[in-house]
């Protein structure tokens, strides 16, 4: 695992919230390591209450990146996700 995100929450209130990011892992922003900017902002999603997605490699919050992946922009589907919650 790349990279996690953790809540606690008391009712309806954020108390903390934490992401964990797994150093065994090449972050940066080389071709040859995995997207920093992309995984905290997958993590980012996490906090936010949404979960992965397993179709759409465009989408920020598709569960699965390579090395050299990047996924800057929320898609369509990231987006209606936070609208839906929110």
């Amino acid at each position: 695992m790349m990279a996690t995100a953790a809540t606690q929450t008391s009712g309806n209130s954020l108390k903390e919230a934490d992401i964990d990011i797994n150093i065994s892992h090449d972050f940066g922003t080389a071709d040859t390591s995995y997207d920093t900017r992309t995984a905290i902002t997958h993590e980012i999603g996490h906090l936010l209450g949404l979960d992965e997605m397993y179709i759409g490699t465009t989408n920020v919050m598709y569960y699965k990146r390579a090395v050299g992946d990047r996924c800057h922009a929320l898609s369509t589907d990231d987006k209606a996700g936070i609208a839906a919650i929110y």
